[in-house]
Order: C-alpha cells, then sequence, then structure tokens
C-alpha cells in the first residue's frame, strides 16, 4: 500500500512540475512579446504584457515591470514588483530596489536597507550596486565619508562595464572637490563612459572636444559624439547637433540638415528649436549668415 501511494505522489509531484514549467514558459513569452513591442515602440502593449509575465512568475518581467512603475512614479507598485524578484535573488532588482531605500521613494528612506540589498547583489559582481556603494562611500550616507574607498569601488564598478561609474569618475576629476583635478584623466573617464554607450557620455565628449578641455579641440568628433547621443533620442544632443550644422562646425554647413535636427527636436517639444526655425523662416536669401546660437 505504501508503495502504490508513493507512485502516486511521484506522479502528481511530476504534474504539479510539469505545470509550473508551462505556466513559467508561458511568462516568458508574454516577456518576449512585450520586449517587441517596445522595439517597436509600442510602449502602452507592451506594459500590458510585461504585467502579464510578472504575475505568471516571470521572474525578469518582475524586474523590468518594477523598473518601468519607477519611472512613471508609480512608486508602490515598483517597491512591490522589485522586492518580489529582490527575495528571489535578482540581483539588478535588489540594485533598483536599494535606490528607492536611497531617495526613500515607496518606501521610508532607509541606508541601511539599501547597503544591505547592494551588497547581495555585489556579492554576484553586479556593477551597479556596486557603483551605488561607492556613492555611499562618496557621500557619506548612512556610513563614514571615505573617498579613497569610493574611488576604488567606482573603479572596480566602471572596469567591469558600468558606464554611470565611468561618468561619475568623470565628474570627480573634474570637479577637482575630492581628489586633485586631473582634467586628461576626467577626459578619459568620460570617453570610456561614451563607448559603453552612455549617451550623457557623449555629449559631454561632444563638449570637451568642442571646447578642447582634456582634449585638442576637434569639431569633426564633437559633431560624431552628438549624432551618436542624437541617434539615441537626446533632445539636446539633437538641437546642439542642429546648431553645428548650421555654422558649419565638424561639417559642410547645411541649413537642409540643421532644420532637419530642429524639426525633429521641435516635434519632441523643445521650446529653443522652434525659435530657431521660426528665426529662419523669416531670414531671406539676403541675410544668409545669421547666426542663432
Amino acid at each position: 500500500m505504501y508503495k502504490i501511494m508513493d507512485q502516486y505522489q511521484a506522479v502528481a509531484f511530476a504534474f504539479f512540475l510539469l505545470i509550473i514549467y508551462y505556466y513559467t514558459k508561458s511568462g516568458q513569452a508574454h516577456y518576449n512579446k512585450a520586449m517587441s513591442l517596445m522595439h517597436r515602440n509600442e510602449d502602452e502593449k507592451a506594459i500590458k504584457e510585461f504585467l502579464i509575465s510578472a504575475k505568471k512568475g516571470y521572474l525578469e518581467a518582475m524586474y523590468k515591470f518594477g523598473c518601468i512603475c519607477a519611472e512613471t512614479q508609480n512608486y508602490a507598485d515598483a517597491v512591490e514588483w522589485l522586492k518580489i524578484a529582490s527575495d528571489k535573488s535578482h540581483n539588478k532588482a535588489q540594485t533598483k530596489l536599494g535606490t528607492l531605500y536611497i531617495k526613500g521613494l515607496g518606501v521610508k528612506q532607509n541606508f541601511a536597507k539599501a547597503m544591505v540589498l547592494f551588497q547581495r547583489a555585489a556579492s554576484n559582481n553586479e556593477k551597479e550596486a556596486i557603483m551605488n556603494i561607492a556613492i555611499m562611500h562618496l557621500k557619506g550616507l548612512g556610513i563614514d565619508k571615505n573617498t579613497a574607498r569610493a574611488i576604488e569601488l567606482l573603479e572596480d564598478s566602471a572596469q567591469k562595464g558600468s558606464a554611470k561609474a565611468c561618468y561619475k569618475l568623470g565628474e570627480i576629476y573634474s570637479n577637482g572637490t575630492e581628489v586633485v583635478q586631473n582634467i586628461e584623466t576626467s577626459f578619459n573617464w568620460y570617453k570610456k563612459s561614451a563607448e559603453i554607450g552612455s549617451i550623457e557620455g557623449a555629449k559631454k565628449l561632444a563638449e570637451l572636444y568642442s571646447k578642447g578641455k582634456g582634449v585638442e579641440k576637434n569639431y569633426n568628433e564633437a559633431l560624431n559624439w552628438l549624432n551618436i547621443a542624437a541617434h539615441n533620442g537626446d533632445v539636446d544632443a539633437i538641437l546642439e547637433a542642429g546648431l553645428m550644422y548650421l555654422d558649419g562646425r565638424g561639417a559642410l554647413q547645411s541649413d537642409q540638415k540643421a532644420r532637419e535636427l530642429f524639426e525633429k527636436a521641435d516635434r519632441r517639444g523643445n521650446e529653443q528649436a522652434r525659435i530657431i526655425l521660426d528665426k529662419m523662416n523669416a531670414t531671406t536669401n539676403s541675410s544668409p549668415n545669421i547666426r542663432y546660437s
């Protein structure tokens, strides 16, 4: 009798595991659909699919949906989903939840809880968690301020591929408040952040090349990095690239190319682009060299 019951239990357990498997796979299917919708800029539909996936227990969807909630300032739901994913050892969720504790968004501000979450993620080499621990040391958030330790951690995070850590190191060496100012070192860190994919890094690099700060002035390089940031949708970069084409800095002067960029920035709500377009429309052929920057 005991052996017969044991066999039934084994079959039941196997069936239970099969249900869980297909349920999770279904969650993955909704997640994949959501990602596809995001690539097509169908954000509203994508968010619904992420939620369905999260409710079906797909861990990555829980994290993604939690991040979306945070971005849309729905902090209560953000905390709920990030906590679930964090408790299941999702390192990025732990890091994101830690930042909410740092800022007191959706939860009471608690540096100690933030540090615990960051340390859990950092123990698995999560680069952004390491960077956040560095920032806590740098600013003395819940711990004694320790600039040397902060820089050590930032460099570790940067070497692991954190564009944010690279950018922060660029700021530190540029400002010269925490360390001796070193413009060349600052430039190199900003450059690394841009090469990894930071839009802010690309814009900063464009600024440094335009001003010849930490590197020889080079408008071609400045425009190249602005175009990279603009291609990723940064409105300020779109506007600045338009101004460079209008003035002929880094490329042949082109009213047509400049207008295209200004119109693109205008469609995204940039008021300065609208003002420049109005001036361009009012300019006659007898005043071809008017500047708008």
